[in-house]
């Protein structure tokens, strides 16, 4: 069964990497008679790993900039959101959320960068606040 999910996972990754190749092999036409610019000009996929570090006990599951890019949010399967600063290939944890039962599936940002909301497997949604660490509402 093990040999099946990680044959599975492994062609899952691999239709997505080319699902990613092939979206930025896609041309991108402006039409300056509309007078509407697309919301990408241009995408690449990363050609070099930049850092690179342990974030949790277990796997990462969710990534998510701060919209300033100046934060880096992980959630886990170890049931914590952590909060990152990532500057020059330096990366330092700020703090760590708790109050999850289950594993991180999903993480994100206010647009003011107050908020970090988290989804887990338990179907529950919790809100910490970026500067308390403490939880606002779940």
């Amino acid at each position: 069964m093990n040999a099946e999910n990680e044959d599975f996972v492994r062609r899952r990754q691999l239709q997505v990497q080319r699902e990613l190749e092939d979206a930025t092999r896609d041309e991108v036409v402006v039409e300056p008679e509309t007078g509407r610019l697309p919301v990408c000009i241009e995408s690449a996929l990363p050609s070099k790993c930049i850092v690179s570090f342990d974030a949790h006990e277990s796997e990462v599951n969710a990534l998510c900039w701060s919209p300033s890019g100046r934060l880096l949010a992980s959630g886990g399967g170890d049931r914590k959101v952590k909060l990152w600063t990532v500057l020059r290939g330096q990366h330092q944890c700020m703090g760590q959320y708790l109050g999850s039962n289950r594993a991180i599936n999903s993480v994100t940002f206010d647009d003011e960068e107050n908020l970090v909301l988290a989804a887990d497997n338990d179907m529950a949604s919790r809100v910490w606040g970026v500067s308390d660490f403490r939880l606002k509402r779940s």
